[in-house]
């Protein structure tokens, strides 16, 4: 039986390093949950179906304004602040 390293870890035969999403560390206190999130695109060449990634790597997981997924930085958000992704989460990508 193989044994597989860990996700988020180099493998013994040096392939290139998969790093998972790390949330943030939480603020003392609940987080609002996010009832608006518009992305802006930082990198205009990259193709549009990359919104399907960056959907999926948002849920569940905490932004704030300022943070970079993969080619796009969170714009805003409704509430403002620290905010947790979830499925009935409204997501907006803007150019």
């Amino acid at each position: 039986m193989h044994h597989w390293p860990p996700h988020g870890h180099a493998s013994q035969t040096g392939r290139a390093r998969k790093l998972a999403l790390v949330p943030p560390i939480l603020p003392p206190g609940p987080v609002d949950q996010a009832e608006r999130v518009v992305l802006r695109k930082i990198n205009r060449r990259a193709p549009g179906f990359i919104t399907h990634f960056v959907r999926s790597r948002l849920i569940g997981h905490q932004v704030e304004v300022g943070e970079r997924i993969l080619v796009f930085q969170v714009a805003f958000t409704v509430p403002s602040g620290l905010v947790e992704v979830t499925d009935r989460t409204i997501i907006e990508f803007i150019e």
